[in-house]
């Protein structure tokens, strides 16, 4: 294989086609002592003449014809697959979307991914699961597509993309008996706390910082999820420390109010992650800046997808 390139094969099928070497030569955009020498390689390689000269031109010799379909054979393959290039129509795909992702981002911003895949890819499917240990590998392996949330302990290998910033508010049912239009450091330490303990999100790292800068907080009631955290406070006198999305969410549902929280808290970001691997993938891609886009302007403005451990300022 080796002593055999795409030209010579080109040159054979010219060749044989037009019966001329100088207009296989003027068809290929060669010089007439350049075919030459690739016919020579030809017949040393094949050890038969492979066309001789005869009427009306140059005649293909019997190992000649028994060779042209092969090589057109091969020719048409390689042309075949030249042309394939890694492409995604969301309009026709029915591909699945795996993506991780937080209670918060499943309640905050999964609807609106939802409704505008639906819009602009209808037959593509979405399955969602939760952030773990586990996530960084199955990103690898593409067992997931995409992650949504806060991955600070992730290695080399994956890209990272900003979406937006959030803060904290104090979340509590309208009519709280005992708090008025403003949320005060001593009624906020007073009252009687509800936390999520979640894990996959920056807000972690807004629960350690309360936990360091008001340890005389008391959280009387602890759950793993957000799912239900509306109801919990509308029908209680207890306070919830959540991320400003999430409040503006669960006030459209219940019976709700949102106040500052009255101790200095960091703002924490919301990101997506992917693989290396992935990176070029057309429909990966497609699926990235659908979220990109439609997150653009939320709190901040996305930032260039970057390797992470790469990010720009």
């Amino acid at each position: 294989m080796n002593d055999i390139d795409l030209k010579l094969l080109q040159i054979f099928d010219e060749i044989y086609t037009g019966g001329s070497v100088s207009r296989a030569a003027e068809k290929l955009a060669l010089s007439q002592p350049t075919l030459s020498v690739g016919l020579s390689k030809l017949r040393r390689r094949f050890n038969d003449p492979l066309f001789v000269r005869g009427a009306g031109g140059m005649r293909p010799t019997p190992h000649a014809e028994a060779l042209i379909e092969p090589i057109r054979e091969v020719l048409r393959l390689l042309q075949y697959t030249l042309s394939l290039q890694a492409v995604f129509d969301p309009m026709s795909s029915a591909r699945v979307f795996r993506i991780a992702m937080t209670d918060i981002s499943q309640v905050v911003l999964l609807p609106q991914i939802l409704a505008q895949v639906r819009v602009t890819a209808p037959n593509v499917r979405i399955e969602t699961s939760h952030i773990s240990a586990d996530t960084p590998t199955q990103l690898e392996t593409g067992e997931i597509d995409l992650t949504i949330g806060y991955m600070p302990h992730i290695e080399a290998g994956f890209y990272q993309q900003k979406l937006f910033d959030d803060h904290v508010v104090c979340l509590l049912r309208t009519g709280h008996p005992r708090i008025g239009p403003r949320l005060t450091l001593k009624s906020y330490l007073s009252e009687a706390h509800l936390e999520v303990q979640v894990t996959g999100s920056g807000f972690v790292a807004v629960t350690k910082m309360l936990e360091t800068e008001a340890p005389q907080r008391r959280v009387h009631l602890r759950i793993p999820s957000y799912l239900g955290i509306g109801e919990i406070l509308a029908g209680s006198d207890l306070l919830a420390t959540v991320p400003h999305l999430l409040a503006d969410v669960l006030q459209r549902r219940n019976a709700l109010r949102a106040l500052p929280v009255p101790i200095g808290l960091p703002c924490f970001t919301i990101r997506q992650y992917w693989h290396a691997r992935f990176h070029h993938n057309p429909a990966c891609r497609w699926i990235r800046q659908t979220v990109g886009d439609l997150f653009n302007g939320l709190g901040s403005s996305v930032t260039p997808e970057h390797p992470v451990g790469e990010e720009q300022s």
